[in-house]
């Protein structure tokens, strides 16, 4: 269009900071049903715990917490109903991790919000543990950049435990390969490296439980 090159021009530019958004991954279908299973779990997961004082029914000794714990702990005697599902995310270093843990992040979310419900977010920012209730696509982008814009990497879980509730149906999404879990918790998790106690391990368990091939 301009053989004799009059149009040239030089024009110096400067380096912009951006975030690119996560990809979306697998099919709401089965993310609903993997996240399903979490908010409405076995007992294990149902049942919030105290430590055991006299007079406490010992039939409702959870023998796997005492088992990790100097002390005896009971389940709660009531289960929890219409709790909406917390989020938690810690930030992997490893390029690739935080790429499963924000593509898998993105999608849950979605999947949520299309099917009508609410979830609450908790992640570490650059001024300690965040909590944010997500009640629409646009609240979820907004926290989605900062928390896996900030890079911060560590246990949110251990950082953040007074602010997670006993009771409340827990996913905790991170890339660790052993996790501290505090002792009043019981989240499901789903880590993006190799993980001696999580649920999901690793990219391809995750891509496969949650439907496979990325799409758009």
């Amino acid at each position: 269009m301009d053989p004799f090159h009059l149009c040239r021009f030089h024009m110096p530019l400067t380096a912009l900071d951006g975030f690119v958004f996560p990809a979306r991954i697998g099919t709401e279908s089965q993310i609903l049903q993997a996240l399903s299973h979490i908010m409405t779990p076995d007992e294990k997961y149902y049942y919030g715990a105290v430590q055991y004082k006299p007079g406490d029914n010992p039939r409702l000794i959870n023998w796997k917490m005492t088992a990790r714990t100097d002390d005896v702990y009971v389940r709660d005697s009531e289960p929890v109903n219409g709790t909406d599902l917390l989020i938690a995310c810690s930030t992997p270093q490893s390029p690739d991790q935080r790429d499963t843990i924000g593509d898998t992040l993105l999608s849950a979310g979605l999947a949520l919000l299309h099917s009508g419900k609410t979830f609450t977010l908790l992640f570490l920012s650059s001024t300690g543990p965040r909590k944010e209730i997500i009640t629409s696509v646009d609240e979820f982008y907004t926290a989605l950049e900062e928390c896996i814009g900030s890079g911060l990497s560590g246990n949110v879980l251990e950082q953040a435990e007074k602010l997670i509730p006993a009771q409340s149906p827990l996913l905790y999404l991170t890339g660790e390969s052993h996790v501290f879990i505090p002792p009043a918790l019981h989240p499901v998790i789903w880590s993006a490296s190799p993980c001696d106690n999580a649920d999901m391990a690793g990219r391809n368990d995750i891509m496969t439980q949650l439907g496979g091939d990325i799409h758009a």
